[in-house]
């Protein structure tokens, strides 16, 4: 569900901003991204059993990207 909500953000800049670039986007997207520390955290899997999944702090790229923020630094 990354590449939805990614291209609906991009989409939303490129309403504010129609000159908007494929580079300038990025560069917007990781720069307003919120950053992700790495940590762990208890889910349940589909039959029922709790396990622990892990990640570093390579797992999140620039982190979480949020509309709210791309928006607000896009020209």
């Amino acid at each position: 569900m990354a590449s939805p909500h990614g291209a609906g953000i991009v989409a939303l800049m490129a309403q504010k901003y129609p000159s908007l670039t494929a580079a300038q986007a990025e560069i917007i997207l990781e720069s307003s991204a919120v950053a992700l520390a790495p940590g762990c955290r208890m889910i349940l899997t589909p039959s029922g059993t709790p396990q622990e999944v892990c990640w570093g702090a390579d797992a999140t790229g620039a982190g979480l990207a949020t509309a709210d923020a791309a928006l607000a630094a896009t020209p």
